[in-house]
């Protein structure tokens, strides 16, 4: 028998983590522990000054290709989410249309994936699950203005990191792509891991 199985004080220290997990869970399920809210709707937001030069070029399923700039883009509606992001000193609140949004209003909510290319052609693949799960934001604002090029501007992904553990794997940080510039359906399997 090791000294440390029946040790009375880790014993202790392990029931008692247990309980206030146990505890925690309860409270959220009863309504008792509210956790904050990571995403809200935005409301009162005066336009951006540069919607115009924001540049989204989508292809549908189909092969047909338009262009949103940022005035459609938040003509979908504003969501704002104040979430710790993958890279240190990235602040926001970031606020855009959810991504689920977008690609209703594009036809490419029934894919399976989309991916998103960048400015300096990243390119990731988002699979339906992500914006089905998760409020998933495109953001066009940090702190309520234009996200300038020099500071991953003017599209770029942002997932409510503090919404879900879940979210704290390394994938989300790769799939958080900025500078976006095009959106197009991707087959499942090529979804970035």
């Amino acid at each position: 028998m090791s000294k440390t199985r029946g040790n009375p004080r880790r014993v202790l220290l392990g029931l008692g983590l247990l309980l206030l997990a146990a505890g925690a869970a309860a409270g959220m399920l009863l309504g008792g522990g509210e956790t904050p809210a990571v995403v809200q709707k935005a409301e009162d937001m005066p336009p951006l000054d540069t919607a115009p030069l924001i540049r989204l070029h989508v292809t549908t399923v189909d092969g047909t290709e338009s262009t949103l700039t940022g005035a459609d883009l938040e003509g979908l509606g504003l969501w704002t989410t104040d979430t710790r992001t993958y890279w240190p000193d990235d602040e926001g609140p970031f606020s855009g249309p959810r991504l689920r949004d977008v690609l209703a209003a594009t036809g490419l909510d029934g894919a399976e994936a989309v991916r998103l290319t960048a400015a300096d052609d990243y390119s990731i693949v988002i699979p339906r699950a992500d914006w089905l799960d998760w409020p998933v934001l495109l953001a066009t604002r940090d702190s309520g203005k234009a996200i300038p090029v020099e500071d991953k501007g003017p599209l770029r992904v942002i997932y409510p990191r503090d919404l879900d553990p879940a979210l704290d794997e390394r994938v989300y940080g790769l799939r958080s792509a900025w500078m976006v510039e095009r959106i197009a359906p991707a087959p499942a399997d090529a979804v970035t891991r």
